[in-house]
């Protein structure tokens, strides 16, 4: 299962419902590592 990077929102423990959340330099970190997985097969999103 993946999520989401890490948002000013959820680092602050603010529920940022429909608002637009930046990523932190950790989250923007987290998917470029994510990026450079290497994927077995088909991605299934479940939403």
């Amino acid at each position: 299962m993946i999520r989401h990077g890490q948002t000013d929102a959820n680092r602050d423990q603010i529920i940022a419902g429909r608002l637009e959340a930046q990523l932190t330099s950790e989250g923007r970190a987290a998917a470029a590592r994510l990026a450079d997985w290497p994927w077995p097969g088909e991605i299934a999103l479940f939403a």
